[in-house]
């Protein structure tokens, strides 16, 4: 509500002074969005999987996406600042196969690869 009704009246400087000061504080912004859990259909066609990503911030950002029982993380960082992306998303995977074993929670067979970048210090 505060950003609907609020944000629209002030102006364009201080507008940008309450961005900046809380996007400059944080190091890392993680959204979760819950999707649909029945599968939809476009043009007659199952979407068989879904992405979200949210772009333009200064820092590194994850989105996670559930769709038809399954969930998608995209992050999005500007490699100038994260060069070592992929490193970033190999601890975050390893991170959730170490909770989920933690919690004696089954792992998806997909997940004990981590991702798509080799990393030669963490082992999934």
């Amino acid at each position: 509500m505060l950003v609907n009704k609020v944000l629209p009246l002030l102006p364009l400087w201080l507008f940008r002074k309450i961005a900046h000061r809380i996007t400059s504080r944080h190091s890392l912004t993680y959204t979760s969005i819950p999707g649909p859990e029945t599968g939809v259909y476009v043009a007659g066609k199952l979407v068989s999987s879904c992405r979200a990503a949210v772009v333009g911030h200064l820092h590194p950002i994850f989105t996670i996406l559930s769709y038809h029982g399954t969930i998608r993380v995209t992050l999005v960082a500007d490699p100038g600042d994260v060069p070592d992306m992929n490193v970033l998303g190999k601890y975050f995977v390893k991170g959730l196969v170490d909770l989920a074993n933690e919690f004696n929670v089954e792992v998806p067979p997909n997940m004990t690869g981590g991702c798509r970048h080799d990393v030669g210090d963490v082992d999934v």
